[in-house]
């Protein structure tokens, strides 16, 4: 890593404080004060003269923000004179961690040392997803074509922000997310937005309708005729072998919805708790018992499934919901 230099000019008479003042932006994150002093004095020529001292207004910043070593950094002195102030950062922002900043201090007058300051690393976490469309309950809010909203990450630090966040959908046709977590619904159907930072991913469930008549069809026919009961679970009709694992259920009356994941992880674990009833129609019973009848669902309003095959290929279905 390089040595950088400073140059700071005194301009007041022998005796007196002056002060030099090498900050130029508050560095992004928290910080705390901490002053760090020389020894007092030194003897030049056999005079007795009073050391400078650095004092550090930073000594913590969030991880992944800019570090600069010479912002909130001040420099007093008492003699008038050139002084040049170098350091050497060990700072690496992206890693929680202690790490220290070396400064060399000396001007024409015999002032020579150094000081080393230490600067901690807060670790950044994600923490949640605020979603304004969030009404409690599980439930949430549809979204009208066209309509924006906007998703905020929350962090283990109050106030803070990151570079490193990422934002994505499922089906951007459907509704799309900008790089600040704007999201913008496009047309009538369903999308999970995942928010990432670091190891923490978050993904947060949108349904678009212009309506509460949900205008979202069935992908193709292998599935059709989708029923949802409180106590028998879902029931459908099957045109071919093609297996498909449920991976998400839908729940709507056209202004609010709920979601959940689905329960299983392949197509086999789900063929174990499918029963065949006649004439091509399953159903798979364990999905019963999610006791949506306490909520503002009622019969006749929509249950949208989203499915993966045994080849990984995704569809959709829609069908009815009864209390």
């Amino acid at each position: 890593m390089k040595v950088k230099t400073l140059i700071a000019t005194a301009l007041l008479t022998v005796g007196s404080f002056s002060v030099v003042t090498f900050s130029l932006n508050t560095p992004g994150g928290l910080s705390s004060s901490s002053v760090v002093y020389a020894s007092s004095t030194k003897k030049i020529r056999g005079h007795r003269i009073s050391k400078p001292r650095l004092v550090f207004k930073y000594s913590s910043i969030i991880q992944n923000a800019t570090f600069d070593p010479t912002k909130g950094v001040r420099y007093y002195y008492t003699s008038p004179d050139k002084v040049k102030i170098s350091y050497k950062s060990h700072v690496d922002s992206s890693k929680p961690g202690k790490y220290a900043v070396i400064y060399h201090v000396k001007d024409k007058a015999g002032y020579n040392f150094h000081v080393t300051h230490y600067v901690t690393v807060r670790g950044l976490q994600l923490k949640k997803v605020y979603n304004p469309n969030e009404v409690g309950d599980g439930a949430y809010k549809v979204s009208p074509v066209g309509t924006s909203f906007k998703l905020t990450a929350m962090f283990n630090i109050k106030k803070a922000k990151s570079k490193g966040i990422s934002w994505t959908s499922s089906n951007p046709q459907v509704a799309s997310v900008s790089s600040d977590g704007k999201v913008t619904p496009q047309t009538d159907g369903v999308t999970m937005i995942t928010t990432k930072f670091g190891d923490k991913t978050i993904s947060t469930p949108v349904l678009v309708s212009e309506g509460s008549n949900i205008n979202v069809t069935n992908s193709d026919d292998i599935w059709s005729q989708i029923d949802y009961n409180d106590e028998d679970g879902i029931t459908y009709k099957q045109t071919n072998t093609l297996q498909q694992v449920i991976t998400g259920l839908w729940f709507t009356n056209g202004e609010k919805f709920i979601y959940s994941q689905g329960q299983y992880k392949t197509p086999d674990e789900q063929a174990k708790q499918t029963s065949d009833i006649d004439d091509n129609f399953y159903s798979i019973n364990n999905y019963g018992g999610y006791r949506y009848e306490d909520t503002f669902l009622k019969t006749g309003d929509h249950v949208i499934l989203q499915t993966q095959d045994e080849l990984g290929e995704s569809h959709l279905y829609i069908g009815k919901y009864n209390e």
